[in-house]
């Protein structure tokens, strides 16, 4: 009897410092994403449901958890936009590159408003998701900006989902 207490106290003491490592490795990290890095999603749309769409639908999120292109490295001048919110930030069904963060991207890339912007490059990233109210956004920014860095503009779409939680309530 006295070995199994033994046994049960030093696996009690195991998955305690189990736990705390745990806690610690996490805290640590303190990463948050959106949207897993590197995913890639493509998947085709019911012919008619949506018939201005082109299908399949290319969904591609960068190393950052954004859906958009790689954030440039080591580039000067870089003018940096961060799009948030719901299902009118998200554009789920739109492909990738009707996406409307992307074309602002490509709007904001011509050489006559990077010289107003002051800039050489531009880039527009897309953390938007189906759903997501004025709290939720709240509670993912503070996680997101720590991780991320500094924008020039951070772009907020919402309203529609805390009313529709509201009707829901």
């Amino acid at each position: 009897m006295p070995g199994l207490l033994t046994i049960a106290l030093v696996l009690l003491a195991a998955i305690l410092v189990a736990e705390f490592a745990a806690r610690w490795w996490f805290r640590v990290q303190d990463n948050y994403w959106l949207w897993k890095p590197y995913c890639r999603e493509e998947f085709g749309l019911v012919p008619g449901a949506y018939p201005k769409c082109p299908s399949p639908v290319r969904f591609i999120v960068n190393s950052d958890g954004e859906r958009g292109y790689e954030v440039p490295r080591n580039v000067p001048k870089l003018y940096r936009v961060l799009v948030a919110g719901g299902s009118a930030a998200e554009s789920y069904i739109l492909d990738q590159e009707a996406n409307w963060p992307i074309v602002l991207q490509r709007i904001l890339e011509r050489p006559e408003n990077l010289e107003k912007l002051g800039a050489s490059h531009v880039h527009v990233g897309n953390i938007g998701k189906s759903g997501v109210g004025a709290e939720l956004l709240d509670f993912i920014l503070q996680r997101v900006l720590r991780r991320m860095g500094r924008f020039n503009v951070l772009m907020i779409m919402v309203g529609a989902s805390d009313a529709l939680h509201w009707l829901h309530a």
